[in-house]
């Protein structure tokens, strides 16, 4: 189960915008299954792990939710903080 969670998020594609001054939004809402981590890190695929800035808090029900501003196409992954 935690290996699907895992695959099932790892790549996270943005869809992009004509007008790359258009900011948009794209909302994340899951939950974890079988694991009882506290957090999730949003890291760019493009960028070392170490360098992260978005950390999703996970609730005591196991569910996460975060709004992401994008203005362009990019991969993200989701990453349990006990992986780094």
């Amino acid at each position: 189960m935690k290996n699907l969670f895992f695959t099932l998020f790892s790549v996270l594609l943005i869809a992009g915008c004509q007008d790359v001054n258009i900011q948009k939004t794209c909302h994340l809402t899951g939950a974890v299954k079988g694991r009882y981590s506290k957090a999730l890190i949003l890291v760019k695929q493009t960028v070392n792990i170490s360098n992260h800035d978005i950390e999703i808090p996970i609730d005591s029900t196991g569910h996460f939710y975060y709004d992401m501003k994008y203005n362009t196409l990019e991969a993200y992954e989701l990453i349990f903080t006990e992986r780094i």
